[in-house]
């Protein structure tokens, strides 16, 4: 057995461990919730788990550690360079802001959930902060020069609309960078409701791929680049649910002529 595979095999080892031991209470106090729970926006049921996680950013916070454990805000090192304003799309209480910060951008930080940016902005994590739903963003056409939409992709189900918003606001020369974690087992294309994070789109790396190409060439987008990383953290390199985390980028297609 080669060193790498060695080493992969031990990492796996270790993520199922901290999986059991970190994740599982969780992940089973919410499942045992999920009949009982209540119904949230559009009447879809949601565990009582999930409702606490979005009313409360320290839940939240807790969450995203135990998912990204022990990388973190690391795994946000991959969405590359991006200068100019940039548009940080359903960012949460602001993780992985610093790292595109540190690269250069000029951030404006959006999200639907108030809670969320404030928690952020206490602990200097959010900047700009915008309260903004993505199907109507509250921006003039073409203000953006980058729009970043990461690790939330999979909570966004309306992917026409989405796309419709981030061709009109971002500059015909930028790019709108989508980095979603995907399935490393085939899977259909297709919107679940978890007991965990709620209703969500289940993608696999085909599916993903087929699905923003559609939708984003649709109101003038292409798929100009794709690539994956796998950053050792529990949630990538767990045997459950493991996963590889996908990097697309769109550009309009009217750039590419010039």
């Amino acid at each position: 057995m080669s060193w790498a595979k060695f080493g992969v095999r031990l990492l796996a080892f270790f993520g199922l461990a901290s999986f059991l031991v970190l994740l599982s209470p969780f992940l089973l106090f919410s499942a045992l919730l999920f009949v009982p729970g209540h119904r949230g926006r559009g009447g879809r049921l949601r565990s009582l788990y999930v409702a606490w996680v979005y009313r409360s950013p320290l839940l939240y916070e807790l969450h995203s550690l135990m998912c990204t454990f022990p990388v973190w805000d690391d795994t946000f090192e991959n969405i590359g360079t991006l200068r100019g304003l940039v548009l940080y799309l359903a960012c949460g209480t602001g993780n992985g802001a610093a790292v595109l910060q540190r690269h250069g951008a000029r951030l404006v930080c959006a999200d639907v959930n108030a809670r969320f940016l404030r928690w952020g902005l206490r602990r200097k994590k959010v900047h700009r902060p915008v309260v903004a739903d993505a199907y109507s963003l509250p921006f003039r056409t073409e203000c953006f020069d980058h729009i970043v939409i990461a690790v939330s992709l999979h909570h966004l189900l309306d992917l026409p609309r989405l796309m419709e918003e981030c061709s009109r606001t971002v500059r015909r020369e930028g790019s709108i960078i989508l980095y979603d974690p995907v399935s490393v087992r085939p899977r259909t294309c297709r919107i679940s409701n978890t007991f965990h994070d709620g209703p969500i789109w289940l993608f696999d790396r085909e599916s993903m791929r087929a699905r923003v190409t559609t939708e984003a060439g649709r109101v003038g987008l292409t798929v100009a680049d794709v690539s994956f990383y796998r950053p050792a953290s529990i949630q990538n390199f767990n045997p459950v649910y493991p996963m590889v985390e996908m990097r697309l980028a769109l550009q309009p297609l009217n750039a590419l002529r010039h």
